[in-house]
């Protein structure tokens, strides 16, 4: 038998246990031994790339001459992904292995068949309507100047009052990026002298290693220290974030202006 849930809050619930006892249940119906259960924990159905799942495909493909049935609680549990589920299934037919569900016969019959498809259609065409929907709401949110993926460094990712994610400063490091930001807005420091101010503070690149031309070229160009969101979910549109920044819209503005001059210039004074 194969059971699957797909969020980790779900792997100490009733979820598993009840789906393992609903196939021991049509097993103990029907005359047949489960000789194995594998658990598939906090993992989406939307690929077949899944740990536990190939482990059984393994183990079916080494055994199969003691098998004569796969056992899950409902189609979406093997799959939520209609060609994932045809070519696990042609796996099965291949080895005359029956896949069988506790509503299913232990005879099968055409109309098991039927309805074990139409499922994995609709199992696939649910997955569709929630990636739609997750998408457009991650797009709402987006656009209400909520932050939707990962804080840029310096800031943190946090939830509001009413639990939707938007960022706050991390104190020993924002108050030095605003200072080195607001410093180059003024227009008579390069890159370089900029990279020089950020060690001599003690800022450094995520891992750990001094600051370059590259990580603080990002730092230069992003929105969200100026309290703007620009992502794809904004269509790369600027929409005000719910968070107030930690430099002005204006000195983000003159940092484009002069990073823009710059790259047209042709002695590239600011680099």
């Amino acid at each position: 038998s194969y059971i699957r849930v797909s969020t980790a809050s779900q792997v100490d619930g009733a979820s598993l246990d009840t789906q393992e006892r609903r196939c021991q249940e049509w097993a103990l119906q029907n005359g047949v031994l489960i000789t194995r259960t594998f658990r598939e924990e906090g993992v989406s159905a939307k690929t077949a790339d899944r740990p536990v799942l190939q482990e059984m495909l393994k183990y079916i493909n080494e055994h199969h001459s003691e098998i004569k049935y796969l056992l899950v609680y409902e189609v979406d549990r093997l799959s939520r992904n209609l060609n994932d589920f045809v070519a696990i299934t042609q796996q099965l037919g291949s080895h005359n292995i029956e896949l069988k569900d506790p509503s299913s016969t232990l005879a099968g019959s055409k109309s098991d068949n039927l309805i074990r498809n139409v499922k994995a259609v609709l199992a696939q065409f649910d997955n569709e309507l929630k990636s739609e929907r997750v998408r457009d709401n991650m797009q709402k949110h987006a656009n209400d100047g909520y932050r939707m993926s990962k804080a840029p460094y310096g800031l943190r990712n946090v939830r509001d009052m009413l639990g939707k994610s938007t960022v706050e400063p991390i104190v020993d490091k924002a108050e030095h990026i605003a200072y080195l930001l607001n410093e180059f807005s003024k227009g008579t420091y390069t890159i370089k002298e900029l990279i020089a101010m950020a060690n001599e503070r003690g800022l450094t690149r995520l891992n750990g290693k001094p600051m370059n031309h590259m990580f603080m070229g990002k730092m230069l160009r992003q929105p969200l220290y100026a309290g703007l969101e620009q992502s794809m979910h904004t269509g790369g549109e600027l929409v005000d974030s719910v968070f107030d920044g930690i430099i002005s819209k204006q000195t983000f503005y003159r940092i484009q202006q002069i990073l823009e001059n710059n790259k047209n210039s042709k002695t590239g004074g600011y680099i």
